[in-house]
C-alpha cells in the first residue's frame, strides 16, 4: 500500500464524516455494490457512532487526500487541517453480543480476554486499497497490547467479501446464529475467532486438555473456570526449562509461516504515524490459523513476567515454575516479592518452590539467613498466601539440619481464620512431628494451637508413614474437643 494510513481515537469532531461513510456504505448496497446486510435508517445510523464516541470505544482510519482520488470526496468537507481524511471506522471494545453466549468457541476465555470489532465500515470511495485488512491488523495490536488474547467479530452471512477478507487473515467461523440484529430482522450471524496471544500464551493453549481443567478447577474453590487452560502440571514444568533454555539462546523462532519478527515493517504494513496516533501497530501479526508468531528470547520472557496478575491459572502456575528456577539470589527474592501479592490460590502458592533457596554446602543451607529474613516479613503479611508461602519455606527448608525450634515458636504464634494459612501451619506441625518429634510434640502437648489447628495436626501426623505406629497411638490421645 503506497498510502500511509493513520489510526486513531475518534472525537466527536469526526461524527460527520463517519455517518457520511454509514450513508456511503448504504448507497453502496442499495446500488447492489457490496451486500453487507446493513438496513438504512436501521443499522448502521448515526446514533450508533454517537453511542461509540460516548463509551469512547470508536476508532478511524485516516488517510492523505491526496493519496486518493479527490474527486470520489467532492461531496465531503475536504480534508482536515492535517491534509488527511477519514476513510474507515469500526468500534473496538469488550462488548460482546447476546448471541455469542450461543456460539461454541474454540477459543474460550473470561470476558476481560476477549477483544470484539464492531461496525467495520470502510467508504465505497476507499474500497480496493486495502484500508479493512490494515483496519483489521491495527485491531489486532490494539488488542495485544490491551492484553486480550482472543479475538471475536461477526458478519451476516451474505456478506461474503468480509467473509473472504476474514478467512485470509486466519480467522475461523464458529457458529451462524439466526437473530434479528441491531434491529435487522432474519439475519444469519457469522461468528468468527482468532487467537491473538503470545508465543508463550499459543503454546499453553496447544497442551490444552479439557478435561484435566474441570478436575482441576474441583480442587481450588473460588477459582472460576472460564480462567483455566486445563495445563497439567509436568507439563508446566517442562514448558518452564524449555523457556529459559530457549530464552538464554535466545535465537529460537516460533514458525509462524511469515519467518517475520514482531515489530518488523512487513507485520504492521498500512500503519504509519506517530507512535500514539497508531497505538496498537506494534507487528502483532498470526499464521493462516490465527495463531500468533513470535519469538521465543529474553524479552518476550520478561514481558510475561513483568505481567502481574495473568488472567489464566495456568500462567500464574508456569510463571511460579519459571521463578522456582532462577538462578541468581537476588533477582529470585526480586521475583518472588513481586510475584506473591498476585497469588490467589493454594496450588499455585505451594508449586512456588525456588531451588536457589534450598541450595546447601556441606548439609547445610547456604542462603540460610537470607531467607529466614524473608521469611519474617512473609508471615508478617496481610495476605493470605503469603503468609502460607512463608510457612511452606519453613516446612520445606528448617526442619533437617537448619532447624531451630524457634522457627517453630514463630509458626505456633500465627493467629488466623483463613483456612488456607490454618492448613498450612497444621501441615508444618504434623510435618514437624516426623522430622522433629520431641521438639513438636511440646506444640501440642501445651495447646499452643486453636483447636481445629491442633486436630488437623494429629489428623495429617496419624496419615503420614513416617510416623510409627506407637507415636500415632498416643498422638490419637491429645486430640481436643471443640
Amino acid at each position: 500500500m503506497k498510502n500511509k494510513l493513520l489510526f486513531r481515537k475518534a472525537s466527536y469532531k469526526d461524527l460527520d464524516a463517519i455517518d457520511r461513510i454509514y450513508e456511503r456504505s448504504h448507497d453502496a448496497e442499495a446500488a447492489g455494490l457490496t451486500t453487507t446486510g446493513w438496513l438504512r435508517g436501521v443499522y448502521p445510523v448515526r446514533a450508533v457512532a454517537e453511542a461509540a464516541l460516548g463509551r469512547d470505544d470508536m476508532y478511524v482510519c485516516e488517510i492523505a487526500a491526496d493519496g486518493i482520488a479527490r474527486e470520489a470526496f467532492a461531496d465531503c468537507d475536504g480534508a482536515d487541517e492535517s491534509g488527511r481524511v477519514i476513510v474507515a471506522t469500526g468500534v473496538i471494545n469488550q462488548i460482546q453480543v447476546d448471541v455469542y453466549e450461543l456460539c461454541n468457541w474454540v477459543y474460550k476465555g473470561p470476558d476481560d480476554d476477549v477483544s470484539v470489532l464492531h461496525t467495520l465500515a470502510v467508504d465505497p470511495a476507499a474500497r480496493g486499497m486495502g484500508i479493512g485488512p490494515a483496519f483489521v491488523r491495527f485491531w489486532e495490536n490494539l488488542a495485544a497490547e490491551e492484553g486480550c488474547s482472543i479475538l471475536r467479530i461477526d458478519t451476516n452471512a451474505r456478506n461474503k467479501k468480509a467473509r473472504r477478507m476474514y478467512e485470509k487473515l486466519g480467522y475461523i467461523e464458529s457458529g451462524i446464529v439466526p437473530t434479528v440484529f441491531n434491529g435487522i430482522p432474519g439475519v444469519d450471524l457469522v461468528l468468527m475467532e482468532k487467537f491473538n496471544g503470545t508465543a508463550i500464551q499459543k503454546r499453553l493453549r496447544e497442551m490444552q486438555d479439557e478435561k484435566y481443567a474441570d478436575f482441576q478447577m474441583a480442587l481450588i474453590p473460588g477459582k472460576e473456570r472460564e480462567r483455566t487452560i486445563g495445563v497439567r502440571t509436568p507439563q508446566l514444568r517442562a514448558f518452564a526449562k524449555e523457556l529459559l533454555k530457549e530464552a538464554k539462546s535466545d535465537s529460537k523462532v516460533v514458525n509462524n509461516g511469515s519467518g517475520k519478527f514482531p515489530g518488523s515493517s512487513e507485520a504492521v504494513k498500512g500503519c504509519s504515524g506517530s507512535s500514539e496516533a497508531v497505538k496498537g501497530c506494534s507487528g502483532r501479526s498470526g499464521d493462516a490459523e490465527g495463531a500468533p508468531g513470535s519469538v521465543l528470547n529474553r524479552t518476550e520472557l520478561d514481558r510475561f513476567l513483568a505481567t502481574l496478575p495473568h488472567k489464566y491459572f495456568d500462567e500464574m502456575q508456569l510463571h511460579a515454575f519459571l521463578i522456582s528456577e532462577t538462578k541468581d539470589l537476588g533477582e529470585c527474592f526480586k521475583e518472588v516479592e513481586t510475584f506473591l501479592p498476585y497469588v490467589d490460590n493454594w496450588a499455585t502458592c505451594d508449586q512456588l518452590s525456588p531451588k536457589i533457596f534450598g541450595k546447601k554446602k556441606n548439609g547445610r543451607l547456604v542462603y540460610a539467613a537470607e531467607l529466614l529474613g524473608h521469611i519474617d516479613r512473609w508471615l508478617e503479611s496481610d495476605e493470605t498466601y503469603t503468609v502460607r508461602f512463608g510457612i511452606g519455606m519453613l516446612l520445606q527448608h528448617f526442619l533437617d539440619a537448619d532447624f531451630d525450634p524457634a522457627y517453630m515458636d514463630r509458626v505456633a504464634e500465627i493467629r488466623s481464620e483463613e483456612y488456607y494459612i490454618k492448613m498450612m501451619i497444621a501441615w508444618y506441625f504434623a510435618t514437624a512431628l516426623a522430622k522433629q518429634y520431641d521438639a513438636a510434640l511440646p506444640v501440642l502437648l501445651e495447646s499452643r494451637l486453636d483447636v481445629w489447628t491442633h486436630n488437623k495436626t494429629i489428623q495429617k501426623a496419624v496419615e503420614s508413614r513416617r510416623i510409627t505406629d506407637d507415636q500415632k497411638a498416643y498422638l490419637k490421645t491429645l486430640k481436643r474437643k471443640a
